[in-house]
């Protein structure tokens, strides 16, 4: 059966029973699978199927060669990155030592720099911080680890593939790490090859450029 497929927000309103507008831990993509041989009638408005996605305002969709996989893409799909609070990072800026916050250990304070040309000190200010997949911890750009402030988990799930040979399609699998924003997908005809354009941000990165100060 010829399957067209379309992507939508979990969360719209056109979503068949309970829309989960506020529901924690759920699926916010959605691709709806029609049948592409009804052109008209009562049947037309009417999915084979909704796949739910773990994932968040899905776009981009593309075709494996064969026609039996779809691949459907989260426009804001996240980096892996957090904020600590700035009542869990040790004051002093980088000449703190690491210290103890609500009986937690903390590995130490805001990175350089701290200051400005004169030396004034900035305000203490909380931290982003990324997931480390490699090493199963929430690091600093120095390569700290501050889980003992982040304590839960954030998945980044980019790319979901969908078979569209099931009765009735179903998700069967899932990509990460594939950028922060993606925009568009295409698959190469021959080799069956995804590309994805995207951004990617590094938000934990404080400061850009050299580190040069005008006088």
């Amino acid at each position: 059966m010829p399957a067209a497929s379309i992507t939508t927000a979990h969360r719209g309103q056109n979503r068949p029973g309970n829309a989960q507008l506020t529901t924690e831990g759920i699926g916010r993509a959605d691709v709806w699978v029609f049948d592409a041989a009804v052109t008209s009638g009562a049947l037309l408005s009417d999915p084979l199927t909704i796949v739910q996605l773990f994932g968040d305002t899905p776009r981009a969709l593309t075709v494996s060669p064969d026609g039996n996989t779809v691949y459907a893409g989260a426009f804001h799909s996240g980096n892996q990155t957090t904020t600590v609070n700035e009542g869990l990072v040790c004051d002093g800026g980088a000449g703190a030592m690491a210290c103890t916050i609500g009986g937690n250990s903390l590995p130490g304070g805001l990175p350089a720099p701290n200051d400005d040309a004169v030396g004034n000190l900035g305000p203490e200010t909380g931290l982003i911080v990324r997931w480390n997949s490699m090493s199963g911890a929430w690091e600093d750009r120095l390569g700290r680890d501050w889980s003992n402030a982040v304590r839960f988990a954030l998945p980044d799930l980019d790319v979901f593939a969908i078979d569209a040979t099931a009765t009735p399609p179903i998700q069967v699998d899932d990509f990460a790490g594939v950028g922060t924003i993606l925009f568009n997908m295409v698959t190469n005809p021959t080799s069956g090859m995804i590309y994805v354009s995207n951004t990617e941000a590094h938000n934990e990165v404080r400061f850009e450029g050299p580190g040069s100060r005008s006088s």
